[in-house]
């Protein structure tokens, strides 16, 4: 059984991208409108900044890592999420690997080591 991740987002263009990045992950998405209050079976769940500005406190109670996309630190709200609650991770610009990757290594618990983010060949 492969891993699972939810996608929260109304926007088609966030839901397309990040199907995409974690697809190639290795990650079956499921599409959401709202962040569900339960996330038994998933391993990851990703919001956009639309998502995390609405969802305020209910945020804080998801038990999986959360990864924030299209979204940046110039907002002190994401940052006191990403020290009080379960979200790990800021994902910006969605048209890197970077999504893919955090995702990948989330998952994994695989957490450690630069390798994961360079191009295969780098020395």
């Amino acid at each position: 059984m492969g891993s699972r991740a939810i996608c929260v987002s109304r926007d088609p263009g966030v839901r397309q991208v990040v199907a995409s990045a974690l697809t190639a992950a290795g990650l079956t998405v499921e599409h959401v409108d709202a962040i569900p209050e339960i996330t038994d079976g998933a391993d990851l769940l990703v919001v956009d900044r639309a998502t995390r500005e609405a969802a305020g406190p209910a945020l804080c109670e998801v038990s999986i890592p959360v990864v924030v996309v299209g979204d940046d630190l110039d907002d002190d709200g994401l940052i006191t999420l990403m020290i009080e609650a379960p979200v790990s991770h800021l994902v910006g610009d969605l048209t890197t690997r970077e999504l893919g990757i955090t995702s990948e290594k989330l998952v994994s618990r695989d957490l450690f080591g630069l390798e994961k983010y360079l191009a295969r060949g780098t020395k």
